[in-house]
């Protein structure tokens, strides 16, 4: 991974999206307009495009990669453990030990990783299209003819196979059932860590996570799988008016905008040829780009 600077999130969409379409994937040069489409720039959504490249196109329909973890704020765990397959969850921790968002413990600064994901898609140059959605997916002889809907209106894209990496399995929503949630929040103290968790808190009722600095954590708390964003967050702000004395000395700075999903872990056949292999379900970001790369070879070739 080179250095370079960091660039606004916007800037980088905008010319990572420009680029991709001047690219334009290989559509219309054969039978197949791409031989993997990749549902969900998620962690392992990445890690599968950084192994097909050319031979893939991964959409996504927000405007942010990673979002499962970063915008969850689902910190996880064993950041700090070995990864030795796949090459690129090894050069991600690196690059996040030599930032100083990762500490040697496996606290990770989860706000600054979003920049270095997109440095990633525009130095590998991967097929990544933002802000499109898979509006519906349908057998085609051989394959599957994916509708799109993106700023330029709707298009199909013809694939030999289909991969989600989404927590909701996007493609097919009643293949993932109600998986398990959580609504997720940073917390931030002024003085390093005064009256807050050491080194983190497990209750029943919620959890706290400390991060990369002394100054932040990350609060968590159960849903109901039928929770919406409104008695989700309704939960969490009635949680913190009557917080307990172990957090007194913290300030509510951000509630996520993504739930916290735990989706079964897997590769899971929604057909032929067209897999749910959920990123959220991995321990932390590293842990999910690396069973998407040790798994792109087998996926191809089964």
């Amino acid at each position: 991974m080179h250095e370079m600077p960091i660039y606004s999130n916007g800037r980088m969409v905008h010319n990572e999206m420009k680029a991709n379409t001047e690219r334009g994937f290989g559509m219309g040069q054969s039978d197949w307009d791409v031989e993997t489409l990749i549902v969900g720039a998620t962690f392992a959504g990445i890690g599968y495009a950084w192994k097909y490249r050319k031979d893939a196109l991964l959409v996504e329909r927000e405007m942010t990669p990673g979002h499962e973890f970063l915008y969850a704020y689902k910190h996880g765990e064993d950041w700090d453990r070995t990864y030795t397959k796949g090459g690129l969850a090894a050069a991600l921790q690196a690059e996040l030990f030599r930032r100083n968002l990762l500490s040697g413990d496996g606290r990770a600064h989860l706000p600054g990783i979003t920049p270095l994901l997109y440095r990633l898609i525009r130095d590998e140059q991967l097929p990544v299209r933002f802000m499109t959605e898979t509006v519906s997916v349908e057998r085609v002889p051989g394959g599957y003819a994916a509708t799109l809907f993106d700023p330029s209106g709707l298009r199909t894209v013809r694939a030999k196979r289909i991969i989600d990496t989404t927590s909701a399995c996007q493609t097919k929503p009643q293949a993932a059932g109600k998986p398990a949630k959580r609504i997720n929040a940073l917390l931030h103290a002024d003085s390093a860590g005064a009256g807050g968790p050491a080194p983190r808190i497990e209750e029943a009722a919620y959890r706290v996570e400390p991060g990369r600095y002394a100054s932040e954590a990350y609060l968590s708390l159960p849903l109901e799988a039928e929770d919406t964003w409104v008695s989700g967050r309704e939960k969490l702000h009635a949680f913190w008016v009557n917080r307990p004395e172990a957090l007194s000395g913290w300030t509510l700075a951000s509630v996520a905008d993504q739930f916290d999903m735990t989706p079964p872990k897997g590769t899971h056949v929604i057909e032929e040829h067209w897999l749910w292999f959920p990123s959220a379900a991995f321990a932390n970001p590293l842990a999910a780009v690396e069973a998407a790369c040790e798994s792109a070879e087998g996926v191809r070739t089964g």
